[in-house]
């Protein structure tokens, strides 16, 4: 008995698997796919704009930005010409995240221990970093009278204006603070600051002018 029903569930099956085989034909026109691919697409609207000429003077309106990017990046936010100069240490120490050994595989610092590197007197600096709003005319010349007087020893940092117009004026490096990352750094609010070395820390001052 078993034998008849799996004789019978095979002829079913295989019935089934031919009918789903079976071509069934057109039930209807057919009709050739006339639609453009994505890519004949955008390369029709290239020509036209190329024809046009919408392309190069897009090109042009990139390079407008680009020039005016560089020669006025955008300024620093949140910041003030100081109205009452304040002076404070900024801590650069750091946690040592594992041990520090020397040559020999002698532990100099354990993992933990927090590391000050201005107590290395080979990090040691005169170096003095001055931010400035290289708009005003008052705490340019102040920031070049600063670079003068140090001999060099000066890094004069933008947190607005045209460096490279003022370079090109004065023939004295200017840098930009690109983004504010140095500013928030160092933690100062109003402008000019300087940031130098006094012993072992760091000092931040506003300077009132």
């Amino acid at each position: 008995m078993n034998f008849i029903y799996t004789l019978v569930f095979f002829v079913l099956t295989i019935s089934n698997t031919a009918l789903l085989a079976l071509d069934l034909g057109a039930q209807g026109a057919i009709y050739p796919i006339k639609e453009k691919s994505a890519l004949a697409l955008i390369q029709e609207r290239l020509n036209q704009m190329q024809a046009k000429g919408e392309i190069e003077a897009h090109q042009q309106r990139l390079k407008a930005q680009a020039l005016t990017t560089i020669e006025r990046p955008k300024a620093v936010a949140g910041l003030s010409k100081t109205k009452q100069a304040r002076t404070f240490e900024k801590d650069i120490s750091v946690s040592m995240p594992e041990d520090i050994r020397d040559h020999n595989g002698k532990i100099i610092h354990k993992a933990g221990t927090r590391v000050n590197p201005l107590n290395n007197k080979l990090l040691a600096t005169k170096k003095v970093l001055i931010f400035l709003d290289g708009d005003d005319k008052e705490q340019v010349e102040w920031a070049l009278k600063e670079h003068q007087k140090r001999r060099g020893l000066v890094k004069l940092v933008l947190v607005n204006g045209k460096p490279l117009e003022l370079m090109r004026t004065f023939d004295t490096p200017f840098y930009f603070d690109q983004t504010g990352r140095l500013t928030k750094y160092f933690g100062f609010q109003q402008i000019p600051a300087m940031v130098y070395q006094k012993g072992d820390k760091l000092m931040v001052a506003e300077v009132k002018l």
